[in-house]
């Protein structure tokens, strides 16, 4: 019986030694890949291309005090610039030296004054700066760390090397911790990229590590430390709830990226954006095939990324969408350019034939950008973008989930007049359009209701932007058209303003609403309706008169009828409100681009800019002349369809199938083409039309659209208050209409009650959805026209 239980335990132990010897093999391999793939990517060679050869040895030898490694110097501490200059060139030097076969005892000087170096350069460690300490310096490291690894493998067996190698080792580890804390700790990782409000340990600013700590990791053959980099790119690599509470620095379910969120998410997908995903396909590469390597559903959401986060955002004629800009919105030239070559990389991770290949392969062969993808919303954060065949424009709110664009502070001087840009600026994207922004008055951002503050704007640093304290903003769109609206509230400093704004964009007119202007201050108040580049021809239309610009035109016009203005193929139509005079500024003017006013990266430039700008005046010495506004866009019109369509005055809706407009300060709405959009501002606001021969009520905190299609009608919803994630009641009344069985969209926690009667039906529901991250989301459904009785 002893020898049994002998003999099961040695059949135990040998097959865990065997089990245990094949899991370290595999684990070699992985850490073997993951260094060899890291050597083939731009961020290695980029360090290589720094080798100076004509770097001289014996001047750095002179430097350093061989009993420790250290700088003979006053300041012993080590500092960045050891490492990124004559650590490195010491290793080329080393390298070369060694390639070419020098002596042995001459080359193990060299080899032992290396080590020493480098390990007072790990263990007494620079003070933490950042960005230097953590993206800078790790990555040098990381990087000499793969170019001695097998010349240190080899030394481990050597006594004379061994204690040092490994000291080496050991603090490289600590080193990578430190960097990673901020300076704070180094025998652990004090978070691992789940703070989601930690700035600088979250999305971009992660990706910006992963090469160096993914360097320093596989080169130090440490699991562990791969395993929490894994860990902390993982938590990157998924979607968050964007509440308006938690104002997360993270990836939205709409696509949007968040980064820089002191009061509010700001929308950052060029840029940040951009990085994170080269980054983190970048990642899945280095670690490819290992125990590391993403899953499918982390592969598929940086493809998700691709083509819903980052190819909107790229448009025609070289634009970029304005507004994800962030703090290089006011560059003239951007270097940003679209990740053609990682695009292909995350391609060879999918199988052919796959949807994400077939999603990425429809990408790539459009990068002219003459695309036009129709509406792209973004419903976590107040955006929405439209790239139609007539015009291309982009929307971006403020509200209590999203922040404004930063501008630099006195010292970095980037982006100085971003106050407004998020304000319900409207960007169209004409020809000409990065040119004339350098001499736009940028407290009239085109779409913004703002007060003309004649002090210098508030400056918005890096990390401490404003957000709006309106939990009130929605954005839905289908093929037809979208619509965008919120509560405009915003206060920074002595700077306060409200008012309720809306935008319709259908594909031959924009339309733009503006309700309950609250602003007490002196200063005038405008919503700017365009800044663009004046053409000769350009005229605007009062009644029967027309009136043709000419440069240093200025006239502020008290108006009772619509005033028309036609401009390079574009009409704008400005409405009186409420029974009350609209003054509407108009101003022709030879103006001088001031680029590097607008941000010193800029170069100075003296360009003559013939800039036609229209505003309306609402109020001005407290005085509000009129707290609404109503105007409309027509792209892509010519001078004679415009004045046929205007009709002095009497301006001809139905030549553009428009068939019905309300708006007040409880809603809006417009019925057009066998469709109604509508939003209601109120939770007591109800809004009633007709399509077709059918009369709809619809009451609750929402917006939407009613379409007639196909023989159903096609219900889209989305919610427009979103406190908290607390959903909505609604309530649709449809007369002379039913009975009908409905069937409720998968996505809402509760189903939808249909009452029949004699008279029509009525539908009432909740907004509220299974998955928070669907919360504010648009949802739709539709009844089958058939059905009626």
């Amino acid at each position: 019986m002893k020898s049994q239980v002998g003999s099961t335990w040695k059949v135990k132990f040998s097959f865990s030694f065997i089990l245990f010897f094949i899991l370290s093999l595999l684990s070699a391999q992985d850490l073997a890949s993951a260094r060899k793939r890291l050597t083939e990517m731009g961020t290695y060679k980029s360090i290589l291309r720094h080798e100076d050869k004509n770097w001289s040895y014996q001047t750095f030898k002179n430097k350093i005090n061989d009993s420790n490694g250290a700088f003979l110097r006053t300041n012993p501490r080590p500092t960045s610039a050891d490492i990124k200059k004559d650590l490195l060139q010491e290793v080329f030097y080393f390298l070369r030296m060694q390639s070419e076969g020098m002596e042995t005892v001459e080359l193990n000087e060299i080899k032992e004054r290396l080590y020493k170096t480098l390990a007072w350069w790990v263990i007494d460690k620079p003070q933490f700066r950042w960005t230097d300490s953590a993206l800078d310096q790790p990555r040098y490291l990381g990087t000499i760390l793969i170019l001695l690894y097998d010349t240190m493998q080899a030394d481990l067996s050597d006594p004379t090397y061994a204690p040092r190698i490994k000291r080496i080792q050991e603090e490289s580890a600590n080193y990578l911790r430190y960097t990673w804390n901020f300076g704070k700790a180094e025998d652990r990782f004090l978070n691992l990229g789940d703070d989601l409000n930690e700035d600088v340990q979250r999305m971009g600013n992660v990706g910006y590590r992963l090469y160096a700590m993914t360097a320093i990791s596989a080169a130090l053959d440490r699991e562990d430390l791969m395993g929490s980099v894994s860990k902390i790119a993982e938590n990157q690599i998924q979607f968050h709830i964007n509440t308006g509470q938690s104002h997360p620095i993270a990836l939205m379910p709409d696509f949007a990226l968040h980064q820089h969120n002191y009061g509010g998410g700001q929308i950052y997908n060029l840029g940040y954006g951009l990085d994170w995903f080269n980054d983190f396909v970048a990642y899945a590469y280095y670690v490819k095939d290992s125990k590391w390597a993403l899953e499918k559903n982390q592969l598929n959401l940086l493809a998700g990324f691709l083509e819903k986060g980052i190819y909107p955002f790229f448009l025609e004629n070289n634009q970029l969408v304005q507004q994800a800009l962030g703090r290089h919105n006011q560059v003239k030239s951007t270097w940003i350019k679209f990740p053609e070559s990682r695009a292909k990389l995350l391609r060879s991770f999918f199988s052919e034939g796959s949807d994400e290949r077939k999603t990425i392969d429809r990408v790539l062969s459009d990068l002219d950008f003459k695309k036009n993808t129709g509406f792209n919303s973004f419903y976590s954060s107040d955006f929405l973008i439209a790239d139609l065949p007539k015009y291309t424009a982009s929307i971006r709110l403020v509200s209590d989930r999203t922040s404004g664009q930063e501008s630099g502070d006195q010292g970095q001087r980037n982006g100085m007049q971003n106050f407004f840009s998020s304000d319900g600026s409207f960007i169209h994207y004409k020809p000409g359009f990065d040119e004339v922004k350098g001499a736009w008055d940028w407290r009239k951002v085109p779409g913004t209701t703002a007060a003309l503050i004649d002090y210098p704007l508030p400056a918005t640093p890096y990390g401490k932007n404003y957000s709006g304290f309106s939990s009130y903003a929605g954005v839905l769109n289908t093929e037809k058209g979208a619509l965008i609206s919120g509560n405009l509230r915003r206060k920074s400093g002595s700077y306060e303003l409200e008012m309720v704004k809306s935008y319709l964009l259908l594909q031959d007119v924009v339309l733009f609403w503006g309700v309950g202007l609250k602003y007490g201050d002196k200063h005038e108040v405008h919503t700017t309706v365009t800044q663009e580049s004046l053409c000769e021809n350009a005229f605007f239309l009062n009644g029967s008169e027309k009136v043709l610009f000419g440069l240093d035109f200025s006239k502020l016009m008290s108006a009772d009828i619509p005033i028309g203005v036609w401009n390079v193929n574009t009409g704008y139509i400005i409405f009186p409100v409420e029974e009350q005079d609209i003054q509407v500024s108009l101003a022709a003017k030879s103006t001088i681009t001031k680029w590097e006013k607008l941000d010193q990266r800029n170069k100075p430039e003296n360009n003559n800019i013939p800039l036609l700008t229209i505003s309306i005046k609402h109020s001005e010495n407290s005085i509000i002349y009129s707290d609404s506004y109503f105007y409309l866009m027509i792209p892509d019109i010519s001078e004679e369809k415009f004045i046929e369509f205007y009709d002095e005055g009497s301006v001809n809706f139905p030549a553009l199938g428009i068939e019905q407009i309300r708006y007040s300060g409880s809603n809006l709405l417009l019925a057009y083409d066998s469709s109604a959009w509508f939003v209601n501002f109120r939770k007591a606001a109800k809004s009633e039309f007709t399509i077709s021969d059918y009369d709809f009520s619809v009451s609750g905190l929402i917006g939407g659209s009613f379409q007639l299609k196909d023989e159903n009608l096609n219900i889209n919803i989305t919610q427009m208050e979103k406190r908290g994630s607390i959903g909505q009641d609604f309530v649709i009344t449809i007369d002379n209409f039913g009975p009908v069985n409905l069937s409720s969209p998968s996505v809402l926690s509760q189903p939808l009650k249909v009452q029949n009667s004699q008279s029509g039906i009525q539908i009432s529901g909740n907004t509220e959805t299974k998955n928070p991250l669907d919360f504010g989301s648009t949802f739709s459904f539709y009844i089958p026209l058939k059905s009626q009785q």
